[in-house]
Parts: structure tokens; C-alpha cells; sequence
């Protein structure tokens, strides 16, 4: 849920998958959404930044020192289209992600307005 998006916001959503599985995957991670759900194309103007994310103590909060490598940068639309590749999860391993929501600017045509997005992580087995 996003809520009070302004000019040059951004928020930050933390995600960990699990392979819980006995073999290794390749994880992938697409938006989803029905053009309906947007009327004012927010899909156009917010975007996600995927950043590795290490969660040294294991206690489920960002913090210094947390942050890793950048995955890459896309609007929502691009998320839909091209999605992102995350690489291999082995067995027994968890995969801790930084979900970084943003929008450059935002015109006032837009303020007050709402759009239901999906987000979906798969894994295909190795």
C-alpha cells in the first residue's frame, strides 16, 4: 500500500524468499496489473529499485551496513514487461531484497489518485 506520494518520494519495502525446496532455483520477479486499475497511469511514473539485501543480524530490519549490490531500476510498467532476473536460490537458502519505491515528480493531475498493483516472485527449478 502506498500511500502520500509527493514529488521525489520514495519507500522502502523489505522482502526475503525462502527455497525451501531440495533442489536450486532461478528466481524472477514481475508487476502485474489490469490497465483498469490505473486510470491515471501511476505505472508510468512510480518506480522500483531492486537492491540486494543482507540482513546480517537476522532480526528483519534494514539497517547501515544491510544495503547490497543494485539489481536495477524500472517503472512499473517496465517491471510488467521485462521484469527483473534475481539469479539462483540453493536449497535451504534465503534470498533478502530491498523493494525501493519512487516517483521523480508528480503532477498534480495525479494527487488523489489510486491503482491496484500486483508483485510476483517465481521460482522455475535449476
Amino acid at each position: 500500500s502506498f500511500t502520500n506520494i509527493k514529488p521525489d518520494w520514495t519507500e522502502d519495502y523489505l522482502v526475503k524468499i525462502s527455497n525451501n525446496g531440495t533442489t536450486a532455483v532461478q528466481i524472477a520477479t514481475n508487476a502485474y496489473y489490469e490497465t483498469a486499475n490505473d486510470p491515471d497511469d501511476l505505472r508510468q511514473i512510480i518506480y522500483v529499485e531492486i537492491i540486494e539485501w543482507n540482513d546480517i543480524n537476522a532480526n528483519g530490519i534494514f539497517e547501515t551496513g544491510e544495503e547490497g549490490s543494485v539489481i536495477g531500476k524500472k517503472t512499473i510498467v517496465k517491471w510488467k514487461t521485462e521484469g527483473f532476473s534475481l539469479g539462483s536460490l540453493n536449497s535451504g537458502d534465503v534470498l533478502g531484497l530491498i523493494l525501493r519505491f519512487s516517483t521523480d515528480g508528480l503532477t498534480d493531475s495525479k494527487q488523489g489518485s489510486t491503482a491496484i498493483f500486483d508483485f510476483e516472485f517465481e521460482s522455475i527449478e535449476i
